[in-house]
């Protein structure tokens, strides 16, 4: 893939890739504290998600 496809691309999916960035921010993961145990693990099953998505084998 070329530089301008690469960045062709990024410009076509910048608002997408916020958006998936921001359904990942939402969720209240402080790892330190015992509390966010659970949201710690949708975060990390978000991840894994949204990254098979990319078609990543995660």
């Amino acid at each position: 893939m070329t530089i301008d496809a690469v960045l062709s691309r990024i410009d076509t999916d910048l608002d997408t890739a916020i958006d998936r960035l921001k359904d990942l921010l939402r969720i209240p993961s402080i790892s330190t504290d015992p509390a966010y145990k659970a949201d710690c693990q949708k975060a990390a099953d978000w991840l894994v998600d949204d990254l098979k998505a990319l078609g990543v084998d995660a």
